[in-house]
């Protein structure tokens, strides 16, 4: 004969048994993502240690903790936050106030991201993209490449302007010798 209460007992125990397998299955998950984020992250301080190492003229140093491209007095610096995949960003000519960092984007299929937060709000560039190039430029104060094929086609006779006419520059107002001024301020 049964005893009063063994069958509440019976689904309580499996209940618990059912709760614990769920937590071990969603724990193993949850370090599984983790360690992939940390690869990612490993992949990423590679990468942009190689960049530096291609420019050729910026001093690379790489540690475990993160990457520092150097350029004579100025620096940008990619630094591990935390266990997984954020990455804080700092450089020459920062401002104060900003808040630069790097996430991977579920939505985009895990491709990096820039985020400059000031003043609650967010601007957002994949890194890759554009985002990597403004910050060599405004950090380790190189050229601006964008800059630069806009002035040489503005003096080149007979090239496309902003517009896409062409213009033909032999007489008339001299073509600009300067590349138009950058905002440096990130």
């Amino acid at each position: 004969m049964a005893r009063r209460g063994s069958g509440l007992a019976a689904r309580l125990r499996k209940a618990v048994e059912q709760d614990q397998s769920a937590r071990t299955v969603e724990e193993k998950e949850r370090s599984e993502r983790l360690e992939a984020a940390r690869r990612a992250r490993v992949e990423l301080f590679d990468d942009l240690a190689e960049v530096g190492r291609e420019l050729g003229f910026a001093a690379v140093e790489r540690s475990d903790e993160g990457v520092v491209l150097r350029r004579v007095d100025r620096f940008l610096k990619f630094t591990a936050n935390g266990p997984g995949e954020q990455v804080d960003v700092d450089f020459t000519g920062r401002d104060e106030h900003a808040r630069h960092r790097l996430y991977r984007e579920a939505a985009l299929d895990l491709r990096w991201i820039w985020v400059r937060e000031r003043r609650g709000r967010e601007d957002r560039v994949p890194l890759f993209d554009q985002g990597l190039e403004v910050l060599l430029v405004h950090a380790l104060d190189l050229p601006d490449p964008a800059a630069s094929s806009e002035t040489a086609a503005a003096v080149r006779p007979g090239a496309p302007d902003a517009s896409g006419a062409h213009t033909d520059r032999s007489g008339g107002d001299p073509a600009p010798t300067e590349p138009p001024p950058v905002k440096r301020t990130l």
